[in-house]
């Protein structure tokens, strides 16, 4: 497992969002975008492992739902990470995506993330109410 560098804010505390044995890969995500303070930041994000263990982190769900579920053959082929003071979106491209898939607000800086061989394992940072900060863990 390889993890990226953590980028966001330093806001509320540390979290680690992998399955239990922290080698399997996601198989559902599920992020919310909410409004804080008139910017559209990742509020939450819950994950579903291949294992049916499930975890999330960052409360807020008053804002939109953005859903993936991944193919068992299905691979990530592009991953980044945007972040300012806190997270504002992820997204991603497929080997079997016809376009993008992309939750966020329009802010932060864009970050691209090594993905090693495609399977997304799940993420570390630092949350509260919003999600503060993230790193990408993939396998």
């Amino acid at each position: 497992m390889s993890c990226s560098v953590e980028y966001g804010g330093s806001g509320g505390h540390s979290f680690s969002l992998l399955s239990k044995d922290q080698v399997q890969p996601v198989q559902k995500i599920d992020v919310w975008i909410a409004d804080h303070d008139g910017a559209l930041i990742v509020s939450k994000i819950e994950l579903f492992w291949r294992d049916g263990s499930r975890g999330s982190t960052g409360e807020d769900t008053a804002g939109n739902l953005y859903t993936h579920k991944f193919e068992d053959d299905e691979i990530i082929t592009e991953f980044t990470i945007h972040a300012g003071s806190f997270v504002d979106g992820i997204s991603f491209k497929t080997n079997k995506l016809a376009s993008e898939f992309a939750a966020r607000g329009p802010g932060g800086s864009a970050h691209q993330i090594d993905v090693g061989n495609g399977k997304l394992l799940g993420f570390t940072g630092r949350s509260g109410y919003d999600v503060d900060a993230i790193s990408a863990c993939f396998n």
